[in-house]
């Protein structure tokens, strides 16, 4: 049985200050309509329930040190690229996370959150990038290619 990773309570609204808009780019394309995700409130929350994404749009999702991380698509609407980099900016794994049925009236939580794929980062990763499915292969992105977020100067955006 898989842990619950995200608890209920967590799904209250962010504390966390306003969202942080940072661009980015990625494999020549500015992404103007990044959002970040830097405490753990967003972090958790990330891009459920969204019914659409810009198409310079996505969320960068920042931890606090490099580890070994999972995404799910809990609550998401919308088909999204992942892509997770390592500290030195480097993509050490790119998914094409599907929308996933929704949770049924009658499913408990704990079937609904064990039956959600886990797409890895295969490597300690200090970040990862949400974008529309479909990007990453119309970019020709590819693990070991670089992004720079230019993470000193956000992390200090981190709560």
């Amino acid at each position: 049985m898989k842990h619950l990773l995200f608890p209920l309570l967590a799904l209250a609204l962010c504390a966390c200050a306003e969202s942080l808009k940072w661009p980015v780019e990625i494999g020549g394309m500015l992404f103007e309509n990044m959002e970040t995700a830097l405490c753990d409130e967003d972090r958790i929350r990330g891009l459920m329930f969204r019914e659409s994404l810009p198409e310079d749009g996505g969320m960068l999702f920042l931890f606090p040190k490099p580890e070994k991380h999972g995404f799910w698509m809990r609550n998401t609407l919308i088909p999204l690229d992942i892509l997770f980099l390592d500290k030195e900016g480097r993509i050490t794994a790119i998914h094409t996370m599907a929308v996933e049925p929704p949770q049924g009236k009658q499913e408990p939580d704990e079937d609904y959150c064990d039956r959600l794929p886990s797409y890895p980062s295969v490597k300690p990763a200090i970040a990862a990038i949400e974008i529309n499915a479909g990007l990453a292969a119309s970019l020709k992105l590819k693990v070991g290619d670089k992004v720079e977020i230019f993470q000193k100067e956000l992390a200090k955006h981190l709560k």
